[in-house]
Parts: C-alpha cells; structure tokens; sequence
C-alpha cells in the first residue's frame, strides 16, 4: 500500500460501492441531467457511451479496485510517484481539450459534449494508461480475459457508432424521433 499513488490508492482504500457510484455519476449521471438541465430532455444514445463507459468502463474500475483491494499487486515503478500521475492527468486533460476542439461543431457543441471531452474522456484515458498494467501483471485470468472482452466490446460499440452516425447524440435523436413520427403516420393511414 506505501507505494500507491494517484488513482491506485483511490481504488485501494474507498469502499467498492462508493467507486461504483462515483464511476456512474461522472460517466452517466452527470450528461443525463446536465443534458436534461441545460436541453430540456435526458439521453445517452450513442452505444459506445452506453455499453463502453457505462458497463464496460465502469466494471473495469470495479475490476482494478478488486486488484488492488487484495494487496500485492504490481505497479510499475514510474507509477509510484505523484508527479508522473499529475503529469499523465493533465496530459490526458489536454488531449480531452484537443479532442473536443476538434469535433465539437460536428456535434452541434453542447454543454454536455464539451463535459464528456474534458472530463470523462480525460478520466478513461489515464485510467487506460495507469490501470491496464494493474490487470495484466497482478489480476487473474479471469480478470484479464473479462477486461480485454471489454475492451473489444467498447471498440465494437465505437466503431458501430461511427459506421451508422451515432456520435452526434442529438442528431441520432432527432432522427430517431422523426422515424417515430412517421411510423406514427404510417399507423394512422391503416
């Protein structure tokens, strides 16, 4: 435990329950009722926000907490200090920021878009950086094989995303209800 730092002793010492939470209010809950604050309705389409930050991410972090929860666990040795994590957080905070400036007129730039870039994607990329060697030096088989099918599915779910233009949530939305609203019609003309 003396050579935890960063993230690994958030998930060494808080309760699973209260990581599980915290991961479901800042990859979930926040978008929903910032979305239903700010743009008058609540959603999260896109699969890769569903499946990938909502399950796959989530269980992850439950994953890696177990881990290190257990004690004797790997870290590798550039990972023990403060500074590197400072370092790796405000790295992934500018890739975040880089992102967002890249793809926010492609999705209409809400509030809400702006918060996933510089928050949740943030989050999940030094997650990634830091917790990946956890699972695969100190986890079980189990856990190893449950992260990488979880990590295919999130890459499955992004790359169907991009394939069928779902990243724009609020245009799949509105599309969606469009197609509502014709199959509304379409009843109403039997």
């Amino acid at each position: 435990m003396e050579n935890l730092v960063g993230i690994y002793w958030v998930l060494a010492v808080l309760p699973t329950w209260v990581i599980l939470t915290t991961v479901i209010v800042i990859v979930q809950l926040m978008i929903l009722v910032g979305r239903h604050a700010l743009e008058g309705i609540p959603y999260q389409v896109a699969y890769s926000a569903l499946v990938g930050e909502g399950l796959c991410f989530t269980v992850m972090i439950v994953i890696v907490a177990g881990i290190l929860q257990r004690g004797e666990v790997y870290v590798p040795l550039w990972f023990q200090s403060g500074t590197v994590h400072i370092w790796l957080v405000a790295n992934c905070l500018v890739f975040g920021v880089v992102v967002c400036w890249l793809t926010l007129r492609s999705r209409w730039g809400h509030m809400m878009d702006i918060y996933h870039d510089v928050v949740v994607i943030p989050l999940i990329l030094y997650s990634a950086i830091t917790l990946l060697p956890v699972v695969f030096y100190s986890g079980t088989r189990v856990e190893q094989w449950t992260v990488v099918v979880f990590i295919l599915l999130w890459l499955v779910s992004f790359a169907f995303d991009v394939k069928y233009d779902r990243l724009n949530q609020r245009r799949l939305l509105v599309r969606s209800i469009d197609a509502i609203e014709d199959m509304k019609e379409e009843d109403l003309r039997r």
